[in-house]
């Protein structure tokens, strides 16, 4: 997963019973309490569990409500080697490894052709936004990205909604499988010029620790790793 992007999945409402699950998805089980009404699913690309526990001490609210004792279990590990956006984001949705879900990479070939690996068509089971709408629950996710949105909300979302290469925000409704434009934009041109012309300052610089020398690899559109950031 190259770049450090965030993915919300919601998943909420289910007014039936949940359906069978592959045996590649786990939810409840019958008679285990009662069907949750709201799941809330963050998938932030990169953030391993040594930033967390390097940043503990400055965090406050959110993250660090998420550190507790009864909420914390920083032991989540990949089964595959290639964690990509495109394997890594349906290993989470699924439970599967990506020798069973059938997305290996973001690129690779089928039948002898390069194939981009946003296309659901490709996936070999059900994703958690799968159980949930078939349960008749409501289906959103949100992200920079395509691959990673797709595949966390499932064939039959009530929304998919990212971005594309012209920071146009698209989604893909249930009635159609084709993206869309979303009309009007959800934040203007001149406030986005806005946003970019501020540089981006570490409120606390000794949060971050000691970091690693600069590295093409981690060098992400020029960002690179310290701060200010000027995202222009």
């Amino acid at each position: 997963m190259h770049r450090t992007f965030a993915t919300l999945l919601t998943l909420g409402a289910c007014t039936a019973a949940p359906s069978q699950p592959s045996a590649t998805v786990s939810v409840a089980s019958p008679g285990a309490g009662p069907s949750p009404r709201l799941v809330v699913l963050v998938v932030i690309d990169q953030l391993g569990t040594f930033h967390l526990d390097r940043s503990r001490d400055h965090l406050r609210g959110g993250f660090a409500r998420m550190l507790g004792p009864d909420a914390w279990h920083g032991v989540g590990m990949h089964p595959h080697a290639k964690t990509e956006t495109c394997p890594g984001h349906v290993t989470l949705a699924t439970g599967a490894a990506p020798a069973v879900h059938g997305i290996p990479g973001n690129r690779f070939l089928v039948d002898g052709e390069k194939t981009y690996c946003a296309d659901l068509a490709l996936m070999r089971v059900e994703s958690i936004g799968d159980v949930f709408s078939e349960a008749g629950g409501s289906v959103v996710a949100l992200s920079l990205k395509d691959r990673a949105a797709l595949f966390l909300a499932g064939s039959t979302p009530t929304l998919a909604a990212w971005t594309d290469k012209h920071g146009v925000l698209v989604h893909r409704p249930v009635s159609s499988g084709e993206p869309v434009a979303v009309a009007p934009p959800l934040v203007g041109a001149a406030e986005t010029r806005a946003w970019l012309a501020e540089p981006w300052a570490a409120l606390d610089p000794g949060a971050f620790g000691t970091l690693p020398a600069e590295s093409p690899y981690e060098n992400d559109h020029g960002l690179g790793l310290g701060f200010p950031k000027r995202p222009a």
